[in-house]
């Protein structure tokens, strides 16, 4: 792969990678405000689904160009990056609310929808 292919491809994958997590992050606090519920606590998204998301949306970005599909390395390293920004964009959020364990009280944990 020629030099400026393999930056065009490099810069659809980073592209394709940030814009997978921040939707995902934004339709996950978007689900939760349609609920009535606020955010708290950490960023609830999981390696397997930055996996999953990320890994179609970069898929389908390398695909609409014709560019060569994600090797297992890349796709990891897809997942984390996306993983990452998502919990980013998540704890930017005005009204994430830290879980504070009252005094002599267990805080209840929400199970993972997936």
């Amino acid at each position: 792969m020629a030099k400026n292919e393999s930056d065009d491809r490099d810069n659809v994958v980073q592209e394709a990678t940030v814009a997978s997590a921040q939707a995902w992050a934004q339709a996950l606090k978007r689900d939760l405000a349609e609920d009535g519920r606020r955010i708290t606590g950490g960023w609830p998204g999981t390696l397997t689904e930055a996996r999953s998301r990320a890994g179609a949306e970069v898929g389908r970005a390398l695909w609409s160009r014709t560019l060569q599909a994600l090797t297992s390395e890349e796709l990891s390293a897809v997942a984390r990056n996306a993983f990452r920004e998502a919990r980013r964009v998540w704890n930017l959020s005005e009204n994430v609310k830290p879980l504070r364990k009252p005094a002599g009280k267990a805080v209840p944990r929400v199970a993972d929808p997936a």
